[in-house]
């Protein structure tokens, strides 16, 4: 895979720790903001090709950041995953609405975390064994 650059934003640090050490490990620059406040910030001087986004963080959750992303840097064409310890159907459905690429459950799996991100920028990866 390309060297990609994968913004997380998570409030809880051992998350980002985690999602640090996969990223890495493809190769790709992490850069990781603990709010959706802060990521807005870093958004301004950086432009991710992935955001991985938390859906329960304090402060501005992650659909409503996604939405404001959406608003105020609407050239941004960054994949989106969201990570969530529920996949309800009204999350999925305005998470679809607002073009998320899909989801990783909570407690985060450091391999299905990897390959999510792997197909997420290529479609037609498949891991060989």
């Amino acid at each position: 895979m390309k060297t990609k650059t994968i913004m997380a934003v998570d409030d809880d640090e051992m998350i980002l720790k985690l999602v640090g050490v996969v990223v890495e490990n493809l190769g790709s620059k992490l850069l990781s903001a603990s709010s959706g406040e802060r990521c807005l910030e870093m958004l301004k001087e950086h432009t991710p090709d992935m955001l991985i986004l938390d859906v329960q963080m304090s402060g501005i959750n992650g659909l409503d950041l996604l939405q404001k992303i959406r608003t105020d840097f609407p050239k941004l064409t960054a994949k989106v995953l969201f990570l969530t310890a529920h996949k309800k159907p009204e999350l999925m459905e305005r998470a679809d609405q607002l073009g998320c690429d899909g989801f990783v459950l909570k407690p985060i799996d450091p391999y299905r975390l990897r390959e999510r991100i792997k197909t997420t920028f290529n479609p037609s990866y498949v891991e060989s064994e």
